[in-house]
């Protein structure tokens, strides 16, 4: 089990840290909420057809429902909103602002739910870390631009901290695969949705998703980063 976990972790850190790099990379090109959605339906299909080629699915209404409110906060308010950010940001500074989802979560433990008491250590560490957050924002003059997406990528570590304490809470599928199949599908009907409210169904120019850096980044953000790490993620969850 310690084995397992440790590798987990590895899979989190290593596949989750590049792919900010691979995302700042493919909205340059491509509508980002639409690149989101591809991303995740893509993921969800191959991870849905693995867990289906093990035996029969089998998920009740209230496995439906936990999934669907996780997703809307994990990959409507999470993912998409760091694909939007993205745009404005560097990939460094995303994966910066994206480390500070533990501390939300350990914030979420202590006053909300209630099942975290911090120390006077933990207390300065995470005003410390807030701190350095709010000076990486620090934009170049006349760089409004990096503010808002900054800002932007510290709602959706919000949105991340939320979905990651509510997931604890809800009757998600015992399959753990199925359960991250299943979120990462429905995040992506959402995420359509949300694109044809930005507009960028009718303004995407199609044939830029036939460019190599499309292709490379989506394949690398869908199977690396989401089949692998995103499964790994909701182990965790489910262990810790």
């Amino acid at each position: 089990m310690r084995l397992k976990k440790l590798l987990a972790f590895a899979a989190l850190y290593l596949f989750w840290g590049f792919s900010w790099f691979a995302i700042r990379e493919t909205v340059q090109i491509v509508p980002p909420f639409l690149a989101a959605a591809a991303r995740f339906l893509s993921a969800g299909l191959i991870l849905l057809a693995w867990v289906r080629s093990h035996g029969p699915i089998r998920l009740t209404r209230a496995e439906f429902m936990a999934c669907l409110k996780v997703s809307v906060l994990l990959f409507c308010g999470g993912f998409g909103s760091v694909f939007w950010a993205e745009q404005r940001i560097g990939s460094a500074i995303g994966a910066v602002i994206a480390a500070t989802v533990p501390i939300l979560v350990f914030c979420g433990e202590w006053l909300v739910v209630r099942t975290a008491r911090p120390n006077t250590r933990t207390v300065l560490g995470i005003i410390a870390g807030f701190c350095g957050i709010v000076l990486l924002m620090k934009p170049a003059p006349g760089d409004s631009g990096a503010w808002i997406g900054g800002l932007i990528s510290v709602l959706a570590a919000v949105f991340w901290a939320s979905g990651t304490l509510l997931s604890r809470k809800l009757p998600l599928p015992h399959v753990k695969t199925l359960s991250a199949a299943l979120q990462m599908l429905i995040g992506g009907v959402l995420l359509i949705g949300i694109a044809a409210l930005f507009g960028e169904l009718q303004h995407t120019h199609w044939s830029d998703w036939g460019r190599p850096g499309v292709i490379i980044g989506m394949a690398y953000l869908s199977i690396v980063a989401s089949v692998i790490a995103f499964t790994a993620f909701m182990w965790l969850l489910g262990v810790e």
